[in-house]
């Protein structure tokens, strides 16, 4: 992470020097504390990154597991163009690395195909599956299609950036402007779970549990029709929407037959997904950070400053570059990220060159900025 001028041998600091350091650990502290702000915004969306994908093992692919109740997936159009498969985390990284992936967020109870008869090549991490997963579900995401307009994501004839919900029945994607729900915030669709106009027409009894209805209200069987209306229109459900559904036998049956039994499965949700996800995340950054503690324990004040001080230049960079892409309202790609480490390369290339500028025209000839320099060169 530092600079390579910026190395220092680590020798105790000397006595007249503890005053200057300690003025530039202020004035760093300064600097971080107000780039925090504009930081944060990122750090969110780093946070939903690895909440989405903390619960799963890079290196491990998840067909032993069975269909589990939730998890991350990706289709492969490279080998499976038709979009009838669809392969876990581990395989992602570890059989599909370089191809063109279709991330799919999370789907339940899905078990992963890579390797099977849909592929020419055989997974690498487990290779005995069956040819197919008859319970496995595909929809038109497997194809990068979205919505009822059957758009991609990202769209690249839109002009501007619309943002999509899920439909936690058939788990596709909409536009919010196709949902039908044109009075209700952003907001409002992030903290309650959405079903579509066609999941409802399926399931008529999500209409006791939208969110506009008195939760406190007695609720009546699942298999008793609520009062009919002209039209079915979508919901935005409830706060709890699952457990205040009728559980008794005849509504079980109900379930099974409607193939919609994961309602009352306490491992469904994407809210006990994330708790089981933020878990995982607290024991990594626990762990991080008490290494961390220990690196810097062992450091000399001046290489502290210097890693914090990258670390911070980093940050800025990141957050100037990724402000150029909002301003575009562009979508985040692996070319995106290419890019801004090659201009970070290139920073560090260009403060590399005008030091040893400097020490050519003999401003700095001590032993140690000889050293510096075979450091640097290395």
């Amino acid at each position: 992470i530092m600079s390579d001028e910026q190395r220092e041998i680590n020798e105790p600091v000397p006595v007249e020097n503890v005053e200057s350091n300690e003025g530039e650990m202020q004035n760093l502290a300064n600097e971080i504390e107000e780039e925090e702000a504009s930081f944060s915004e990122i750090q969110k969306y780093e946070d939903e990154a690895r909440r989405l994908l903390a619960a799963q093992d890079e290196n491990s692919c998840t067909y032993a597991e069975g269909y589990k109740p939730r998890q991350a997936l990706y289709s492969c159009r490279t080998c499976v163009p038709t979009g009838g498969a669809g392969v876990c985390f581990g395989c992602s990284m570890n059989c599909h690395d370089g191809h063109d992936l279709v991330e799919l967020y999370t789907k339940r109870r899905f078990k992963c195909d890579c390797g099977n008869a849909s592929f020419k090549e055989k997974c690498k991490l487990f290779e005995n599956k069956n040819e197919h997963n008859e319970r496995n579900e595909y929809n038109g995401n497997f194809v990068n299609e979205y919505c009822t307009c059957k758009r991609p994501y990202p769209d690249p004839e839109a002009t501007t950036h619309e943002e999509l919900m899920q439909c936690v029945v058939c788990e596709d994607w909409l536009h919010i402007t196709h949902t039908g729900l044109l009075d209700i915030s952003r907001d409002d669709f992030a903290q309650n779970e959405f079903a579509c106009k066609s999941c409802c027409e399926k399931l008529p009894f999500l209409a006791k549990v939208d969110r506009g209805v008195d939760a406190d209200a007695p609720m009546t069987c699942s298999k008793e029709k609520k009062e009919e209306s002209d039209s079915v229109s979508a919901h935005l459900l409830m706060s709890g929407w699952r457990e205040k559904l009728c559980a008794c036998a005849k509504c079980e049956d109900l379930y099974d037959k409607l193939k919609c039994d994961w309602i009352h499965d306490p491992e469904d949700s994407l809210d006990r997904y994330n708790e089981i996800a933020e878990c995982r995340m607290k024991e990594e950054d626990d762990e991080k950070e008490k290494e961390l503690t220990k690196f810097m324990q062992n450091q000399d004040k001046n290489v502290v400053i210097n890693v914090l001080s990258e670390v911070n230049k980093m940050k800025r960079k990141m957050n100037e570059y990724l402000e150029r892409i909002g301003e575009n309202a562009g979508v985040i790609t692996t070319d995106h990220i290419r890019e801004l480490f090659d201009e970070l390369k290139r920073d560090r290339q260009t403060e590399f060159n005008q030091r040893m500028e400097e020490l050519s025209e003999g401003k700095k000839t001590d032993e140690d900025d000889e050293m510096r320099v075979e450091e640097g060169e290395h």
